[in-house]
């Protein structure tokens, strides 16, 4: 969301594909949390208190109101 956020401010266009998840290992490691097969050295430190976000900053309150209600 936040890329196609930024995209938008720019008023340039993103076209999205589909890949089946047996053709994305990288993605699903990413997803269960196994970040053995990627390069340390290539991570970038995000921390979130000093992290201006387009999308999260909004999305965050709204599922915590969410959470609440349920």
């Amino acid at each position: 969301m936040v890329l196609a956020t930024l995209l938008e401010l720019c008023s340039a266009e993103l076209f999205l594909g589909v890949v089946p998840r047996h053709a994305d290992k990288e993605a699903d490691a990413l997803a269960d949390g196994r970040f053995d097969g990627f390069d340390p050295a290539l991570r970038v430190p995000v921390v979130r208190i000093r992290t201006s976000w387009l999308v999260l900053d909004r999305l965050l309150p709204a599922g915590a109101a969410f959470q609440r209600e349920t």
